[in-house]
């Protein structure tokens, strides 16, 4: 098949499925929404923590690096056992991996701030709490915004894959809807992770009524 017929067909997805795909792109700014906005208020504020307490430096970063190197489907899956399927375990999945560069560089952008800048503001009888609000925060807001960028871009990409818990978004929307050339590799890759998880996870936390149908869905979906 041609590049040219590709894109025809999916030109053609896209006019006949626009409404889910809307659906989708919703579902997929809810779950990057919500989970960055957690992200920052704990991420912000553990920063600051570490800023001022240096032993936490070690355990802090060390626990949100060892988080960041965990591959996305499978910290995914690890959160079936806990919250099953649905939304809220793409959402705490999300959050987990978007925490390490909002820290980061929460932390790098307090630290880095001139020391004779504290030195003067506190000369001039400033107590810490008006050293933190009036003097490093507002200095290190370009740091800490470059690293809420970085979580919200790897966030984006990784809310792709919360359609292999049930979570919805435009992950949800795309494997469904591949031409069939493609769809068999994307079935392929994604049956061994995703239906593997669902299986070996979900099956024994779903019980029985409505929970149970939808993980017997996600099996059906993403199995060859």
């Amino acid at each position: 098949m041609n590049r040219r017929s590709l894109w025809e067909q999916i030109v053609q997805q896209l006019e006949m499925r626009y409404a889910e795909l809307g659906m989708a792109v919703v579902q997929h700014i809810k779950l990057v929404a919500i989970s960055m906005g957690i992200a920052i208020v704990i991420g912000v504020t553990l920063g600051i923590a570490v800023s001022r307490i240096r032993k936490l430096e070690g355990p802090v970063l060390g626990t949100a690096s060892t988080l960041q190197t965990i591959p996305s489907l499978a910290l995914l899956g690890f959160m079936i056992p806990l919250f099953g399927i649905g939304v809220t375990p793409a959402v705490v999945a999300l959050f987990l991996y978007s925490l390490l560069p909002i820290i980061r560089n929460t932390f790098t952008g307090i630290t880095n701030v001139d020391k004779s800048v504290i030195e003067a503001a506190s000369g001039m009888g400033m107590t810490d709490a008006q050293i933190l609000f009036r003097i490093q925060l507002p200095l290190a807001f370009s740091v800490i915004m470059a690293g809420i960028r970085t979580s919200a871009v790897i966030n984006v990409g990784t809310a792709t894959l919360a359609a292999f818990i049930g979570g919805g978004g435009l992950g949800d929307y795309f494997p469904g809807h591949f031409p069939q050339h493609g769809r068999a590799r994307a079935d392929r890759r994604g049956s061994g992770g995703a239906a593997g998880a669902v299986d070996r996870f979900s099956v024994k936390q779903a019980g029985t009524g409505c929970h149970a149908e939808r993980v017997k869905n996600l099996m059906n979906k993403f199995s060859v």
